[in-house]
């Protein structure tokens, strides 16, 4: 008697369909096109970091530094203790600017929130400091044949999500595939086309959408995509977006060390973005995408960065994803990147083909290098 093929029983293997996915999605215009790029021998693969060996995939999240600050209440041109909002990164001997001001100040002791500096330093003028003032590190000055630092403290932290299994299956008659229905010479193949299309569309979904559910007996298991993901969050508190939301989305990945290089966003927010930034805004055609749904946004903030903005049909249409998309891996499990496997039964009287595979998102620095604006006017 005939069993059908499981998952996890893999011995009809017809070929790998690493390079047709990576082609196909780079023609889309998703967010999963964004992991596509071409290899050093021509061939278009999906940007992975490596193939992963646990339905728990687990990396080292090594945080960003962008040692910056805000003082906490106001102060006097005389005041040597310094109240932060939050002093964590501060240590001695660091040097400090202030946005707003030319005084420099020098770190002499750090107490929980509170900085003693000696102010003026380096020939600059002291000045009053107000409420929520940004504070920039400067430097750490050395002295010469100093040690290495005891309290240095470099330990990532652990981030992780789960592996799900994505398939499709299709069956033709043998009549079916003997006649040439439509004029379709090769049906198999066009079915297999249109198999491979809706398992990149519920990849491409999941990545966006997803949760991480770990697998068990009574779980089929899913992973996590970019609205759990990333964390670092920007509330539009129900506006309309504007040009100010949207830079204040990208300002608070640069606050954090970040750079933002690609938005991502639903039609409506792309119109709002065309409407407010038509001088700056132009279309970038390139061989290996369709339509004029790639484009590039310049930011008004100094850093001058320049994103590229996919519109994506599946995105909330009250929220806008930030991304760095050098921080974003589409990984495979090993061995089970999307394959194509014969899952005719003995004796059919058709031909059955089953696409599978099994992949999570690794998405690195979600608290930090990409943001999400949520509650967005629609």
């Amino acid at each position: 008697m005939a069993t059908q093929q499981t998952s996890d029983v893999f011995n009809n293997k017809l070929r790998s369909l690493d390079n047709e996915m990576a082609t196909l999605v780079s023609l889309q215009p998703n967010l999963i096109s964004l992991l596509s790029s071409s290899s050093t021998s021509g061939l278009m693969i999906i940007n992975s970091r490596t193939p992963v060996s646990q339905n728990k995939h687990e990396w080292a999240e090594l945080q960003l530094s962008p040692e910056l600050g805000y003082v906490s209440g106001a102060h006097t041109n005389a005041v040597t203790t310094l109240s932060l909002v939050d002093a964590t990164g501060f240590v001695a001997d660091m040097i400090l600017a202030f946005e707003g001001s030319d005084e420099v100040m020098k770190v002499t002791a750090v107490t929980n929130n509170d900085l003693t500096v000696v102010r003026g330093y380096g020939g600059s003028t002291a000045a009053a400091l107000t409420d929520a003032m940004l504070i920039r590190v400067v430097s750490r000055p050395r002295p010469e044949g100093s040690d290495p630092d005891p309290n240095a403290n470099s330990v990532p932290s652990v981030n992780y999500n789960y592996t799900e299994i994505f398939d499709d299956t299709f069956k033709v008659s043998n009549t079916t595939v003997s006649t040439a229905l439509g004029g379709i010479s090769d049906i198999i193949n066009t079915n297999l086309m249109q198999s491979m299309l809706k398992v990149t569309r519920r990849i491409n979904t999941a990545a966006i959408y997803g949760r991480r559910v770990q697998r068990s007996a009574s779980e089929k298991g899913t992973m996590g995509g970019i609205l759990q993901l990333v964390t670092n969050r920007v509330n539009a508190a129900g506006a309309a977006l504007t040009s100010t939301i949207l830079n204040d989305g990208v300002e608070s990945i640069f606050k954090n060390g970040g750079t933002p290089n690609a938005i991502i966003c639903n039609t409506n927010q792309a119109r709002r973005i065309t409407a407010f930034h038509a001088a700056q805004m132009f279309v970038l055609r390139a061989d290996n995408t369709v339509g004029s749904s790639v484009n590039q946004f310049q930011s008004d903030l100094p850093m001058g960065a320049i994103s590229t903005i996919v519109v994506e049909p599946s995105f909330p249409k009250t929220k806008i994803g930030l991304l760095d998309m050098s921080k974003l891996f589409l990984d495979p499990m090993q061995g089970r990147g999307l394959a194509e496997w014969d899952a005719t039964l003995p004796g059919a009287d058709a031909v059955s083909r089953r696409l599978l595979g099994e992949y999570t998102l690794e998405l690195l620095n979600g608290d930090a290098a990409h943001a999400i604006i949520d509650n967005l006017a629609p």
